[in-house]
């Protein structure tokens, strides 16, 4: 009979983040969340809405359903029409002048990462009416806009809450994918490296039961070996080696927070045997105190 080699639990309030995860300690998921919902409400205009001019410290998009959307962004009068829609992005001076009956929906978010650091322009330099596009005229552009608008009356329901955000998340990036010819360089270089993290996630767990070598990666990613190395060590700022198996370690936490052995844990996530496991497990904890 196998003898089941102990796992030494954590001391009590000790967490988990000691392991060289990414930002966030994100266990399951290591792509960076660009962006976090804040508000998405329709707003109706009967005559004349005006909010006095401010510094935005958030990004907001304002879709126009019904009449002209107008307001001043840095200065410029900007006269939005209906099927159109513009983004205010954060160290903005905004303010709101709509004059007449006018239907729009709001919809507030923050970035993350570097999409977040001041004086970091999201478009190029231009004009204000260069942040206008038009989304009538994109595939499922209006449907999604639709049913946000009809979940966000609906906001004090906490399952129809996450579907508004849910559905607010998608009008996002589908404004992102309308503006992208209109995206700063450094812009556009933050959402490819968010796009490579999604894929190492991807990859990490394909293998999470098995093995994956780093010459594997590379080819995977169609990059040398030393390539690979240093954009890891510039993303990460580890190794896709010891990367790859802290995201097993990681995994291998949750799975003995919930009841599984040593035994079942080396199995599921393809240890050779628990012992191996737990000697790999302890290393980590070692070298990471």
């Amino acid at each position: 009979m196998e003898r089941e080699t102990p796992l030494t639990p954590p001391a009590a309030g000790e967490t988990y983040s000691k392991f060289p995860l990414l930002p966030g300690d994100q266990s399951s998921d290591l792509g960076v969340r660009f962006a976090n919902i804040r508000r998405c409400s329709v707003v109706e205009v009967s005559e004349v809405y005006v909010w006095p001019e401010h510094l935005h410290t958030l990004t907001e998009l304002m879709f126009a359903l019904e009449g002209d959307y107008v307001c001043a962004l840095n200065g410029e009068t900007v006269t939005v029409p209906p099927g159109s829609a513009i983004m205010i992005q954060t160290g903005d001076r905004h303010a709101d002048c709509c004059r007449g009956k006018s239907v729009f929906l709001a919809l507030v978010f923050s970035l993350n990462g570097l999409l977040e650091k001041p004086g970091f322009d999201l478009f190029e330099p231009g004009k204000a009416a260069n942040r206008i596009f038009r989304f009538a005229d994109s595939p499922h552009f209006l449907q999604i806009l639709d049913a946000a608008a009809a979940e966000s009356k609906s906001a004090d329901n906490p399952f129809r809450h996450k579907i508004c955000s849910a559905f607010a998340e998608v009008l996002l990036w589908k404004s992102f994918y309308c503006l992208r010819e209109r995206l700063s360089p450094s812009c556009l270089s933050a959402f490819e490296e968010g796009v490579f993290r999604r894929q190492v996630t991807e990859l990490f767990t394909a293998h999470l039961n098995g093995k994956l070598s780093v010459d594997e990666m590379a080819a995977e990613f169609g990059m040398s070996r030393r390539g690979l190395s240093y954009k890891f060590r510039e993303q990460f700022r580890c190794g896709p080696a010891r990367l790859f198996m802290a995201y097993k370690i990681r995994h291998a936490v949750m799975l003995r927070e919930r009841g599984m052995s040593a035994k079942e844990i080396a199995a599921a996530l393809g240890f050779a045997n628990q012992f191996h496991f737990s000697r790999v497990y302890r290393t980590f904890a070692r070298r990471d105190q």
